[in-house]
C-alpha cells in the first residue's frame, strides 16, 4: 500500500515500479491519498479478502511512501497489523518480463546460438502475438542459471552505446523463425569490467596464475587440500632436502631470538634465504614412497591410497619409480611409463590405470610442475580462503557469489606500474569486491601490510577485507584479530581453524559468518569431543576420503543390492 500526497509524482512512480517488479495479486499495490479518511481506508483494505495473500507463514501487508515520513505512517497505522517499510528498500530497476526455461544451450568461446523464441516463450507469450509485427520491438536478456552477471556500468552499454549486459546478454529479437547469438563474458572479463568501473585496470598476477592452474588441475575439488597433513606433504615434495632443514633451523632461531623478533626482519631474512636457495630444479625435488606419504599426511592406509589416486589422476602428484644405476649407483626418479608400458586390459581393451594397486610396487611420488609453481608462490592460503568464503556464503549455489580469483594486480589506465595487489578477490553478486591478504605464517602480517591492503581496497570501493593464514588462531598476534580498519570498515581474520574446516558449519546463534576462531569448530556432544584437535581433523579427513570411494547413491538406486 502506497500512501501519497496529491502533488507528489514519486509515489505514483513507486506504485508502478512495485507492480512491475513483483507479481502481486490483482489491484495491489494500491495508491491511497493522504486525507482525513486514510486511516479508515487502510483498515478497510487491510481486512479485505483480496489483500490477504500469504508469503510463507504470515500475511505481509506493508505501507510505504516517499512523501510521508515513517513516523507519520506509524501514527496513521497504529493498532493495525501493518509493516512500515522504507520505500528505498522496495524501489529498484525493473528488468522486464522473465520466462524461466529449462532448455540447454552449448557455449563455445563465450557464444551460443539460440532461437529468438523458444517453445517455452511461445507457450508463455502466445504464438499469435509473436508472429505479428507488434513483437518486432522485443529484446531478449539471456540470463544463465547460477551465472547472473553482476551490475556494471562498463558492461551495461557497448562501445557504440547499444545495450550490452544486464545480468545477461541483451539482444533484439522479433521474428518467430530466426536465431540470435548470445554471448557471456568469462570471469576475468567481468573482473576487468568491474575494475574499469573504478577507473582501474585489473590483470592476473604471477602467483594468481600459478594458483589458478592448481585449482584447475584439482577440478574445483579444493577440499582435497583442506587438511594440515596435505600442506605438510606439499612442503615436503616441493622443497629441496637441505632447503627445508635450513628453514626449520631459521624458525627455531627466530623463536628464541630478541634481535629479529618482529615480522619485518623475519620477512627480509626469509626472502633473502629463498633468493639464495633459488627455485629447485625438477630433478632436485624430493620424492616419497607410499609409506612416507602416509606418514606426512598422518592418516591411514586406505585414505592415503584414496588421496594419492585422486592426486595422480589430476596430475598434481606424479607417480613413478626410483631407478638406481648399477654402474654409477645414481638414484633417480623416473615416470612409470618410462619403465613400464601402459597395460591394456585383455577383457575390455582399456588402459589399466593402477594395475598393481597402490602398494604392490614401491611407487615413488613427486610433485608436478603445477604444484611446484603454486607452492613456490605460497598460494595455498589464497586457495583455501576462496574455498572457505565461497562455502560459507554460497554453499547452496544460490548465486550470492559471482566468482573468486587468487591473485589480482591493479594498474592505472594506460599505465604500467602496479598500484595495488590483492592475494584473493571474491566478487559478490552485487558486483562488490571482498579482498584479502594471505600469509603462510602468522608472523608475516604487520600493521603496515594491513594498511597497504586497506588503501588498495579504497580504490575499488571494497566493503569488507580479510587476512588469512595457515597458522592456528590461538598463536596469532594482534594484527590478525582486527575486526575493522582505521575508518570503521569491517575486517575479519581467517586462520587454520577456518581454512581446514571440512564441514564448514554455518554460524551458531548470532555469531558472525567469519567470527574469530582459536580452535576448530566441534560439537561438544558428539563422540569426537574426546579427541585432540589433531586427531579430530585427521579423522574427519579420513572419513571424507573414504566416503568419496563409496557409491552414495547405491542404496537409493538399487536398495535390493545393498546388504544391511
Amino acid at each position: 500500500m502506497v500512501v501519497y500526497r496529491p502533488e507528489r509524482v514519486d509515489d505514483l512512480s513507486l506504485t508502478w515500479n512495485l507492480r512491475a517488479r513483483f507479481a502481486h495479486p490483482n489491484k495491489l499495490p494500491l495508491c491511497i491519498p493522504l486525507n482525513d479518511t486514510t486511516r479508515n481506508d487502510i483498515k478497510f483494505l487491510r481486512d479485505s479478502l483480496e489483500a490477504r495473500h500469504f508469503f510463507g507463514f504470515e500475511d505481509n501487508f506493508a505501507v510505504t511512501s516517499f512523501s510521508i515520513p515513517a513516523d507519520e505512517l506509524r501514527s496513521i497505522c497504529e493498532g493495525f497489523n501493518v509493516d512500515i517499510v522504507d520505500p528505498w528498500e522496495l524501489f529498484a530497476e525493473v528488468y522486464g518480463g522473465c520466462v524461466a526455461s529449462t532448455e540447454m544451450v552449448h557455449f563455445e568461446n563465450g557464444r551460443a546460438t539460440i532461437a529468438c523464441f523458444s517453445p517455452t516463450d511461445i507457450e508463455s507469450l502466445g504464438q499469435s502475438y509473436l508472429g505479428t509485427s507488434h513483437a518486432t520491438w522485443l529484446t531478449l536478456t539471456a540470463t544463465i542459471a547460477r551465472r547472473r552477471l553482476p551490475p556494471s556500468k562498463t558492461m551495461r552499454r557497448s562501445r557504440w552505446g547499444d545495450p550490452g549486459y544486464l545480468h545477461g546478454d541483451i539482444v533484439h529479437v522479433g521474428k518467430l523463425d530466426e536465431f540470435r547469438t548470445v554471448r557471456h563474458p568469462s570471469g576475468m572479463e567481468v573482473l576487468r569490467a568491474l575494475s574499469l568501473d573504478h577507473s582501474m585496470v585489473a590483470r592476473v598476477s604471477t602467483p594468481g596464475k600459478a594458483a589458478e592452474n592448481l585449482m584447475r588441475a584439482a577440478g574445483g575439488e579444493l577440499t582435497m587440500f583442506a587438511y594440515p597433513g596435505v600442506t605438510t606433504l606439499f612442503n615436503k615434495l616441493t622443497r629441496r632436502g637441505h632447503s627445508s632443514l635450513v628453514k626449520r633451523r631459521l624458525n627455531q632461531f627466530l623463536e628464541g631470538s630478541n634481535i629479529v623478533a618482529d615480522s619485518d626482519k623475519y620477512d627480509v631474512l626469509a626472502s633473502r634465504l629463498d633468493e639464495a636457495l633459488g627455485t629447485p630444479e625438477i630433478d632436485e625435488v624430493a620424492y616419497l614412497n607410499f609409506n612416507a606419504v602416509a606418514r606426512e599426511l598422518g592418516i591411514g592406509v586406505k585414505p592415503t591410497a584414496a588421496w594419492l589416486d585422486w592426486a595422480v589422476i589430476h596430475r598434481i602428484v606424479l607417480r613413478g619409480i626410483e631407478a638406481r644405476c648399477k654402474n654409477c649407483k645414481h638414484a633417480q626418479w623416473r615416470p612409470l611409463q618410462d619403465a613400464i608400458p601402459d597395460l591394456i586390459c585383455h577383457g575390455c581393451g582399456l588402459v589399466i590405470d593402477t594395475p598393481f594397486g597402490s602398494q604392490k610396487i614401491d611407487y615413488q611420488y613427486r610433485a608436478s610442475e603445477v604444484l611446484l609453481r603454486a607452492m613456490e608462490h605460497d598460494t595455498l592460503p589464497s586457495i583455501l580462503a576462496i574455498r572457505h568464503i565461497v562455502g560459507m556464503l554460497d554453499s547452496s549455489r544460490s548465486g550470492a557469489i559471482f566468482g573468486a580469483y587468487p591473485g589480482v594486480e591493479l594498474l592505472e589506465p594506460n599505465g604500467k606500474l602496479v598500484c595495488a595487489e590483492f592475494d584473493t578477490v571474491v566478487i559478490l553478486a552485487s558486483g562488490k569486491w571482498v579482498v584479502g591478504e594471505c600469509k603462510t605464517r602468522q608472523r608475516g602480517l604487520t600493521d603496515s601490510e594491513l594498511r597497504k591492503l586497506w588503501v588498495a581496497a579504497d580504490r575499488v570501493g571494497v566493503p569488507t577485507t580479510f587476512a588469512a593464514t595457515l597458522d592456528a588462531g590461538h598463536i596469532c598476534e594482534e594484527p590478525w584479530r582486527r575486526t575493522m580498519d582505521d575508518n570503521g570498515r569491517p575486517h575479519f581474520g581467517l586462520t587454520a581453524s577456518h581454512l581446514y574446516d571440512l564441514a564448514q558449519f554455518p554460524p551458531l546463534g548470532n555469531d558472525d559468518f567469519f567470527s574469530w576462531r582459536d580452535r576448530v569448530t566441534r560439537f561438544p556432544l558428539l563422540p569426537d569431543a574426546e579427541l585432540t584437535e589433531e586427531e579430530f581433523m585427521a579423522k574427519g579427513f579420513e572419513n571424507y576420503l573414504l566416503a568419496r570411494t563409496v557409491d552414495s547413491d547405491h542404496r537409493t538406486r538399487a536398495h535390493w543390492d545393498v546388504a544391511d
